[in-house]
């Protein structure tokens, strides 16, 4: 689950911005280019000086367009993301008797004992904790 958080942190941290020219995009600027901005504008203003460098390949290297088609897949993967963590908290946390249906959470169990990389997960934490116990 590390790749969606990946993704979160970009959405949620990294600039965005619209470009002319590409009017069906937007443009995801890395964080890392404003860090150098701020960075270097502290050392200008040590220095006495107002120049502060551009720095265009760590802005083109750093940002990327993004199109709706791009946005429409990551909001499909967040909500698999959002139904693969509501089963595994109603499938492993929650108290079956607390199921409204009457199921106890089966299919919620069910789709989570079919899912390959949520029982990889979960049989790395169960891994940890043996070890942590025995540590």
């Amino acid at each position: 689950m590390k790749e969606p958080a990946k993704k979160r942190d970009e959405l949620a941290h990294e600039v965005w911005a619209t470009a002319e020219g590409f009017e069906d995009h937007l443009v995801l600027v890395s964080s890392d280019y404003h860090r150098f901005l701020a960075e270097a504008a502290v050392a200008a203003k040590k220095a006495g000086t107002n120049e502060i460098p551009i720095d265009s390949t760590l802005i083109y290297d750093g940002s990327c367009l993004v199109s709706a088609n791009d946005l429409d897949v990551l909001r499909e993967e967040l909500r698999i993301g959002q139904e693969r963590l509501t089963d595994l908290i109603q499938g492993y946390l929650y108290e079956p008797l607390l199921d409204e249906t009457g199921g106890g959470f089966a299919d919620s169990r069910r789709r989570i004992e079919n899912d390959r990389d949520i029982q990889a997960r979960v049989l790395n934490m169960m891994r940890q904790r043996k070890k942590l116990r025995t540590d």
